[in-house]
């Protein structure tokens, strides 16, 4: 399980109430690698000390994540009033893909029980973990299991609205 401090972009993108208290993110990963940097289109969600880019958002270009980022900006430090004089950001800019160095998909029985479970399971097997490791993360994930399983579904809703799915 990763806690990942959310970005202003990554508040605005991931939580779909706009709770800017909220600040922080977790969800279940099972794998070393990590992403060092972004190319000039993408922007990060979050991140934190271990794993610096948890998740990020793809523009079709450096000029489109510049507009998503000013109209974030725009949207937490001012209020509407519907007299929006600057076409530069008045139509909403949207990110083509969002991706997660996480696995939410592990929030589910089967995804959890099955999948995750057997997961570190291997990750043990082959070497790469210890067996305490396996057994702390394991408890850890069945312990904060409720937290990650509604910072995931709400990252999944808020990702799928954000791209107009519902």
């Amino acid at each position: 399980r990763i806690c990942s401090k959310l970005t202003q972009e990554g508040r605005q993108l991931l939580l779909l109430d706009g709770n800017s208290n909220k600040c922080n993110m977790e969800m279940l990963y099972t794998h070393g690698d990590m992403v060092h940097s972004l190319p000039e289109f993408a922007v990060s969600l979050g991140g934190n000390a271990n794993v610096p880019i948890e998740a990020c958002a793809y523009f079709s270009s450096k000029e489109e994540k510049i507009l998503f980022q000013k109209q974030q900006q725009r949207q937490t430090t001012m209020p509407t009033n519907g007299d929006d004089n600057n076409k530069e950001i008045s139509t909403t800019v949207r990110p083509y893909a969002v991706t997660f160095q996480a696995h939410p998909e592990y929030i589910s029985p089967t995804g959890f029980n099955v999948n995750y479970l057997n997961t570190v399971k291997v990750m043990e097997d082959r070497g790469y973990i210890t067996q305490q490791l396996l057994e702390e993360v394991c408890e850890d994930a069945r312990v904060n299991f409720e937290k990650v399983q509604g910072d995931s579904l709400d990252a999944m809703i808020a990702v799928a609205t954000t791209f107009g799915w519902f």
